[in-house]
């Protein structure tokens, strides 16, 4: 079993259900979350949008690419304009700032895929 980076109970949640190889994309969206540049944009009743903007190497060039992302605190749902979970089915480096920020200590098995 891959070991977890940090002592983050949904990395734990993770492991415990995932692959070794999917565990260690999941991971690498973990240890990647505080690379971004974000920040709360909105916060109208139950759900709040975040703004994570990211800088990426194109062509030697630094481009900064923007993401929205929000989150609905009373169905525990996150969408990150990346669809990275929707193309992959893991969360995102976005995702997991969010849910961070939320102090969200458990996501719906709907965020668990099985592998």
């Amino acid at each position: 079993m891959r070991p977890c980076v940090g002592s983050l109970p949904l990395e734990e949640a993770f492991q415990a259900v995932y692959t070794n190889a999917k565990f260690k994309e999941v991971q690498n969206e973990f240890m990647n979350v505080m690379t971004n540049n974000n920040s709360l944009v909105s916060s109208e009743g139950a759900i709040s949008t975040f703004k994570v903007v990211e800088s990426d190497v194109v062509n030697r060039n630094i481009k900064d690419v923007e993401y929205c992302v929000s989150y609905n605190e009373e169905e525990v749902e996150v969408k990150c304009s990346c669809a990275l979970f929707e193309t992959r089915g893991i969360l995102c480096r976005h995702a997991h700032f969010c849910v961070d920020v939320k102090e969200v200590s458990e996501l719906p098995q709907r965020y668990f895929l099985a592998r």
